[in-house]
């Protein structure tokens, strides 16, 4: 009996610990899946000043030189935009001039009173054609397709629907194509309508014949669109704090929806184990601006971590 009580306790022992043990290790989970989601957050933050801080150092520049009367924009990767080493600037001129020094000046000064950190800046000269080499067929053709464009928005509006994108060529098929957002739902009956409306009034005004096609956007675009924002923040985040990381893609063409993150990582147990932390990283980002952005429709989608070889590398699942 009493080898048989010990029994029963060894037994009542292993259940505490087992469930203690899995108690332990759910609650360490959360605190690590907390303080995570935290960092995350904080690092948006912290990404979003840096963009304000960015646009405002641009906005700086540009006025600075027209009250210089200097001629000339700047452009930097966007990957540089978080990295610690000294940001590589291009300053776009027409011609390179003793002006140059003085331009690069006014970059540096403008960068640090923006506390944008240590710049280096390249000047390149960008050929710009003087708006007297246009020939005036160009100018004729610009205006031509300025006017329909103005002709075709107006038509758009006053039948109350809202264009979201516009392609007017003029080669080899004189062609309009319109995409419109928020159709009204008996849409497919007036497409044609539309189109007719749009052909003749144009042909009417300027006696061009161009072919009207307008459609909707899709499903598909309509959700990528929505996917823009989020996208965005993974693109800045990773590049940000991983330094593996060296690119980021996507396809919608897909299903679900494939997120690559291209990185500098060999095969192996530990490049795995640090595309485990990419892909949790990336997983957290969506939650998040999810939540900011209020998508209650959760479309489905998959995360792929891509070595230097750019094979599959996060055979670990979610």
């Amino acid at each position: 009996m009493k080898r048989k009580g010990i029994i029963g306790a060894g037994v009542i022992l292993i259940v505490i610990i087992f469930t203690f043990t899995v108690n332990y290790n759910t609650n360490n989970e959360k605190v690590i899946a907390e303080s995570l989601r935290d960092s995350i957050k904080k690092s948006m933050k912290e990404t979003e000043k840096q963009k304000e801080a960015i646009q405002k150092f641009h906005m700086q520049v540009h006025e600075r030189f027209r009250e210089e009367g200097y001629e000339g924009n700047i452009s930097f990767p966007r990957v540089s935009l978080f990295s610690s080493k000294p940001k590589q600037l291009t300053l776009h001129v027409k011609n390179k001039s003793d002006s140059s020094k003085e331009m690069k000046q006014i970059i540096k000064d403008i960068a640090k009173s923006n506390k944008l950190g240590k710049v280096e800046v390249t000047v390149k000269v960008q050929r710009i054609k003087e708006e007297e080499e246009i020939s005036e067929e160009d100018k004729e053709k610009r205006q031509l397709s300025h006017e329909i464009f103005e002709i075709t928005s107006e038509i758009l509006q006053e039948k109350g629907y809202n264009q979201s994108g516009m392609s007017i060529m003029t080669t080899p098929n004189p062609t309009i194509e319109i995409t419109i957002d928020e159709p009204k739902k008996n849409f497919s009956q007036n497409k044609k309508a539309i189109e007719k409306l749009i052909h003749n009034t144009i042909y009417s005004k300027k006696k061009v014949d161009y072919k009207v096609k307008v459609d909707k956007r899709t499903e598909a675009q309509l959700t990528e669109q929505k996917w823009y924002p989020i996208l965005g923040s993974i693109r800045e985040e990773t590049n940000k704090n991983f330094d593996k990381v060296t690119g980021f893609t996507h396809s919608f063409n897909t299903t679900p929806l494939q997120i690559t993150i291209k990185t500098s990582l060999s095969k192996g147990w530990t490049s795995n184990i640090k595309a485990k932390q990419i892909k949790m990283y990336v997983h957290e980002i969506i939650d998040i601006k999810r939540e900011e952005l209020s998508l209650l429709k959760e479309e489905p989608y998959k995360i792929v971590i891509h070595d230097k070889g750019n094979d599959k590398l996060n055979w670990i699942s979610k």
